[in-house]
């Protein structure tokens, strides 16, 4: 059962983090896109095929950087997106549960 206190406390967390995870899904959206930019300029001063010119921005330090920022980034709102979906759960099982009680009595 879900108690009053532990239904304030999961709104509170949903009304307390809703810029929190914006900026956070704009940072990993941000981290993307410098990855994206961090390969194409590696490809571009490579030299070889465009083959070997991926292979050499794929494995090259920069990129490799930048992908972890992008997963760190990407971890930390995936994170923070399924805390607010668990405290959103707790909220419906808490009304689902008022809503029986009241047609019970």
């Amino acid at each position: 059962m879900i108690t009053d206190d532990r239904k304030e406390k999961a709104i509170r967390y949903l009304a307390e983090t809703d810029l929190d995870c914006a900026e956070l899904e704009g940072e990993s959206i941000r981290c993307e896109y410098l990855l994206d930019m961090a390969k194409d300029r590696v490809f571009l001063t490579a030299d070889g095929n465009n083959r070997e010119r991926e292979a050499i921005a794929n494995t090259s330090a920069e990129v490799q950087l930048a992908h972890e920022k992008w997963v760190q980034a990407l971890v930390r709102f995936k994170h923070m997106k399924a805390k607010r979906q668990t405290e959103s759960m707790i909220c419906d099982q808490w009304r689902s549960e008022n809503a029986n009680r009241r047609q019970g009595s």
